[in-house]
């Protein structure tokens, strides 16, 4: 009895799994019916659906047009709805499912626009400003004609300019210690590798007063030369004229 028992449920079982099989094949959307899919969802203002329907055409379509294009989508709405760790994680798979592609500078472009929506206020870690400075110096060598460009551009300059002050900061805080040939390290840094950044008048009139402390009068007067030559109408510079 326990013998036909297990004969009976074996074929049944067979049987069921087969007919699974059968309907999950009728039932599977081609690669273009799941993007419209997917793009109806977005339409709808339901995202996270959206994302989910491309995600799918991912997997049963990796290499596929379709599968690019729902990448990209996909890595916007993540983008838009601050899901940053999982967006950079499909932008970079984008990128080496599909290395040469003609949205491949959009995905350079937003994945400086996901590290750039992480930075945090001057005081704290700048790995993602770094990260964002880097993707836009990159785009702005790479494709000075591209419609991003003005942009990026605008945003590297923001971008440079919490960096530089940062540098500069820690350099005013060894300064205030008395801690000079450290201080003077730090606004030589930021002189050094941003210097198109409007923090560098301050560098530079920092950096001179610490020479002064220090009594190096002529190093002092060469950065005072500097700021009079190439920042004539900054407030540092004035300050400088009455402090040295």
């Amino acid at each position: 009895m326990k013998i036909f028992v297990k004969l009976f449920f074996i074929p049944v079982i067979c049987l069921f799994m087969s007919s699974c099989a059968v309907q999950y094949q009728t039932e599977m959307l081609s690669a273009t019916e799941l993007y419209e899919e997917a793009r109806a969802k977005e339409l709808n203002d339901e995202p996270f659906l959206a994302i989910d329907k491309y995600k799918k055409i991912e997997q049963y379509y990796p290499y596929s047009s379709e599968s690019s294009y729902a990448m990209i989508r996909a890595s916007y709405l993540l983008y838009s709805k601050k899901e940053y760790t999982e967006a950079l994680i499909l932008i970079d798979r984008f990128s080496q499912f599909f290395p040469v592609h003609k949205q491949s500078l959009y995905m350079k472009y937003l994945e400086g626009r996901t590290f750039e929506s992480q930075i945090k206020q001057v005081g704290r870690d700048q790995t993602f400003a770094l990260k964002a400075f880097d993707i836009y110096q990159e785009i702005i060598e790479l494709y000075p004609d591209s419609i991003y460009i003005a942009d990026v551009k605008f945003r590297r300059e923001l971008i440079q300019d919490i960096l530089a002050y940062k540098i500069v900061k820690i350099g005013v805080d060894n300064s205030k210690k008395g801690f000079f040939p450290s201080a003077i390290h730090r606004f030589n840094k930021a002189i050094e590798l941003y210097p198109e950044s409007s923090v560098i008048p301050e560098a530079i009139y920092r950096s001179m007063i610490a020479h002064k402390e220090l009594h190096l009068t002529e190093e002092s007067r060469k950065l005072l030369q500097t700021l009079e030559d190439k920042y004539p109408n900054s407030r540092w510079t004035k300050y400088a004229k009455t402090d040295l």
